[in-house]
Order: C-alpha cells, then structure tokens, then sequence
C-alpha cells in the first residue's frame, strides 16, 4: 500500500467500539460510516485519543476505507507517534496533524541558474543550448555546473506541475540580422514555449527575451533553454550576472 496521497475531512469525530489494540490494523466505529472512500494511494490521517485521555495520542492513516463501512485499514504509529491499547469508547477525530499542514507550508522546491565570470555566446541561424555555470539557489540539485549544465532536470520524487521561465539577452539590430528567439526545450527535443521578436531600429543595442511555460514534468525530465539569431555571427546571450540572463523553474503543484 502506497499511502502517498493525503486527503482531508471535515466533520469526522467518533468512538472506536472495539479496541485495536496496540497493532491492530483495523478500526471500527460507527463514524466511519461518513469517511470518504479511500483506497490506494490515498490516505486519510485519523488521531486517536487526541486529549490523551488514557496515554499519547496516535495518529493513524486510514488506507482503505469503502463506501459507509463502518470499519477501516489502517497504518499505525504515524507521524512520530507509537501504536497504543485504545479502550472502547476512545474518541477519533480528523484534525489537522503537523505533518499535514507541512504539506501546504513545504520548502521551496526549485532553482535558479545563471552566468558568472564569462558570457555565453550562440552561433547564428539555429537553435542553440544555453549553459549556466552558477546557482542562484537549487533545493534539490536540479542543476549541474558540470555535468550537462545547460539542464535542469527534475529530482527523484519531485515530479509535478513547473512554472518554467527563461530570459535571454539578444544583440539588437544594429549588429545585424532580424531575428532573435528563445524557447524552453523538453528532453531535447520537444518545444513546450517559445518567443521571438522581429527586431527594428538602429540605436538599439540589446534586446532581453523572456519565455515562460507551465508543464507537467516527471523525475528524469529535463529542460533546458535554447536562443537564436542570424546576425551572421557568434554573439553573446547572456551577462555575467544572473539579473539579465536567467533560468529558473519550480514546483507549484502535483
């Protein structure tokens, strides 16, 4: 059983009408009967004998629980406490547990990457990748300065919804060419956001691009961002600084 995904209730409070026991992995109690269905990976924490009546209190997770049953499967011992003897009558109610809360309140989870010491330069007329050699912050190690350091790739565990964004900084026209793109690039090959500008006027002297993309990712999965011109030559993208040239992504959702 894989208890992974956490589900809430309100209005949940009852009394066991059979005593679990100190590993028992049922419950049973007439409240029950108003639980949501919960079966794999979901789970619901329930703390018994939250006022401490006749010891600790135990949370359990509730990890399958049918439709107006009035028994349930249950993990015990979570969340740092320890399965205990619970008397008929003790009450069960589904608060809100530390843990649970820290799944709203979670770290920050994700990275920003820039360039220091050198600028990065692009050849002209096609998509080229970018590398970043210095880390603003990275929670999970996302990035390498290393090892395939134009990538940011999505950590084990941390697959979900990213906000992905990108910004480079163009030559202007006066150093030729019409054209200046950037996009975000997913496993090397699929386009998943891109922007580009036809760029005019002479006394311009540099253009900052920026792309932003919203994608369902998987561990394993990685980004990167790729920037174009036909100025007929080499020419610098980024600064060396992380304010003018930058890419970030983190997590905003599963």
């Amino acid at each position: 059983m894989a208890t992974t995904n956490r589900l809430f209730q309100d209005f949940i409070s009852f009394t066991v009408d059979t005593d679990p026991g100190s590993g028992g992995l049922s419950l049973s109690g007439p409240g029950l009967a108003d639980l949501l269905v919960v079966a794999d990976p979901d789970f619901i924490a329930l703390t018994l004998d939250p006022e401490e009546v006749n010891g600790d209190a135990e949370i359990i997770w509730v990890s399958a629980h049918t439709s107006a049953a009035t028994t349930a499967t249950i993990v015990r011992g979570q969340e740092g406490t320890t399965g205990r003897a619970h008397p008929i009558g003790t009450v069960v109610v589904a608060g809100v547990t530390a843990d649970g809360l820290g799944e709203f309140l979670r770290d920050f989870v994700g990275v920003r990457v820039g360039r220091v010491t050198s600028a990065f330069s692009i050849a002209s007329g096609s998509d080229i990748s970018v590398e970043w050699n210095a880390e603003t912050f990275d929670s999970d190690a996302f990035h390498d300065n290393s090892t395939n350091p134009n990538r940011l790739t999505v950590p084990s565990g941390l697959g979900g919804k990213y906000l992905i964004t990108g910004v480079l900084l163009h030559p202007g026209p006066s150093l030729g060419g019409s054209q200046r793109h950037v996009a975000i690039y997913k496993n090397g090959s699929t386009v998943i956001g891109r922007n580009q500008d036809s760029v005019a006027g002479s006394n311009i002297v540099s253009i900052s691009l920026m792309v932003t993309s919203l994608a369902d990712l998987v561990a394993g999965d990685w980004v990167e961002i790729q920037g174009q011109q036909d100025t007929g030559s080499d020419q610098d993208v980024t600064a060396t600084n992380d304010e003018t040239a930058y890419f970030e992504m983190h997590l905003v959702g599963a």
